[in-house]
């Protein structure tokens, strides 16, 4: 995340507030929409070349896991 003059703020700083503020979902989907899009071509070359070995994690908040709406996110 950025703040108003574009420097970064750690995750540290702001998942509290967003915690808080019940903003975790929007934050999380956010985080995963950019990851897949920035990365899937990456992701589908490692997946074919390491089948076996092929994971990939990504941490949600639990009120995201609980958030109804969530896993028919697209």
């Amino acid at each position: 995340m950025q703040d108003d003059q574009g420097r970064l703020v750690a995750p540290d700083d702001f998942i509290p507030a967003a915690e808080r503020y019940v903003l975790m979902p929007t934050v999380d989907r956010r985080i995963l929409y950019h990851v897949l899009r920035g990365q899937a071509p990456r992701l589908r070359r490692w997946h074919a070349r390491h089948p076996d070995r092929f994971l990939f994690v990504v941490n949600l908040s639990a009120t995201t896991l609980v958030d109804e709406g969530f896993f028919p996110y697209r």
